[in-house]
């Protein structure tokens, strides 16, 4: 039973609590709790610590298939793409029932541990009919996928499905053929084909592999775990924090930023602005996140090129408009049609105010640039 988010704290704590007390674990000295949001774990008896984000990518509404998403990609990335599926292309995927994970139980314990051993947070070693038991305990909200060549497992992987999310959870992999088949990078454009057709708005690729995660397109999201020591004394002098570092990695931006504004035909009355903004500030016309201003006194002037720099991950839209009047805002007729020349992102024609949601574009993480070009 997948808990709702507003029981989530309440109901870890007494999960906790419940397992804690149960005579079957009793010498269970340490209890772990992994991947929080920040303030999500009520007990205060638990210490936090960051070990890692969670590599979480947002699927965008219009893409409808898996080429639509490759079609984002910026060229070095949907080559990068194109090279490992074609190196992948021997793979034979088959989404395995219960009888088959059962059949190659030993196979999957063997991939499984080959990554396990490999990982920098090792918490516990599961046992070699843990994925049966999800699968017998969760039924189509669990899924498993083996890879293979030749009739032989070299992989698998695992994945949560609740309610618009896809979860991508623990796989098994063959070091030793990996690069050659790229069996890692398809097992993560699997994931994002997975949440494309399953029609997910959310893909959560966990911690590990940060700089390959980013280039498939998922972004750090700050996450915490909670530890608590059996011990009283033990769990008031230690501070987990100072044990579990991480380094940084190299995050990726593997999207094309595909924004127009329509024409905006403009002449020599008033500056012309272009802001960029968030949904919060799309109705007030004094906010925005960004702004712009050109002169266009001088005739000669024919074009605007203008460039948002270092922009924070989020959804914006962008505006610009000429002030005839020098009043910092784009007024309109009867509060819906603007009076003064203007355009909006993915809007070239529009009459009046669109939707923010029909202008809106995404950055995927902080981009060194976002550059449009408005003609006369």
């Amino acid at each position: 039973t997948w808990v709702s988010q507003a029981n989530m704290d309440m109901a870890l704590n007494e999960v906790m609590n419940e397992i804690i007390r149960n005579k079957k674990y009793k010498g269970v000295s340490i209890s772990l709790v992994k991947d929080l949001r920040d303030n999500e774990m009520i007990d205060l008896s638990y210490k936090g610590f960051c070990y890692g984000p969670n590599m979480t990518m947002l699927i965008h509404p219009d893409w409808r298939s898996f080429a639509d998403y490759i079609s984002e990609l910026r060229p070095k990335y949907k080559s990068r793409a194109q090279r490992a599926l074609r190196k992948g292309g021997d793979i034979e995927r088959r989404e395995l029932r219960m009888t088959e994970m059962i059949e190659y139980r030993d196979e999957i314990y063997f991939l499984h541990q080959n990554v396990y051993k490999r990982s920098d947070f090792q918490i516990a070693k599961i046992d070699i009919d843990f994925f049966w038991n999800l699968k017998s305990n969760l039924g189509d909200d669990f899924q498993m996928t083996g890879y293979f060549i030749n009739d032989c497992m070299i992989g698998f992987t695992t994945r949560f499905f609740y309610k618009n999310i896809l979860e991508g959870y623990l796989h098994g992999i063959d070091y030793s053929i990996n690069k050659r088949y790229c069996l890692y990078e398809n097992i993560l454009y699997d994931d994002v084909k997975m949440a494309i057709e399953s029609r997910a708005s959310l893909l959560n690729l966990g911690t590990t592999a940060p700089g390959m995660k980013s280039a498939v397109g998922a972004v750090p999201v700050p996450m915490k775990s909670y530890l608590k020591f059996k011990n009283h004394a033990i769990n008031k002098v230690i501070n987990p924090g100072e044990y579990f570092t991480t380094e940084e990695k190299v995050i990726r931006f593997p999207f094309k930023i595909k924004e127009r504004l329509g024409t905006i035909r403009f002449d020599s009355k008033g500056p012309v602005h272009v802001r960029l903004i968030t949904e919060k500030e799309f109705m007030k016309q004094d906010e925005y996140v960004e702004s712009l201003i050109f002169n266009t006194e001088k005739p000669e002037i024919s074009e605007v090129e203008f460039s948002f720099e270092n922009i924070p991950a989020g959804v914006y839209a962008i505006i610009a408009f000429q002030d005839k009047n020098n009043n910092g805002r784009l007024d309109h007729i009867l509060g819906l049609y603007p009076s003064e020349p203007f355009g909006f992102s993915w809007k070239a024609k529009a009459k009046m105010l669109p939707r923010f949601k029909d202008i809106s574009f995404y950055v995927n993480k902080d981009t060194k640039d976002l550059n449009i070009d408005t003609a006369r």
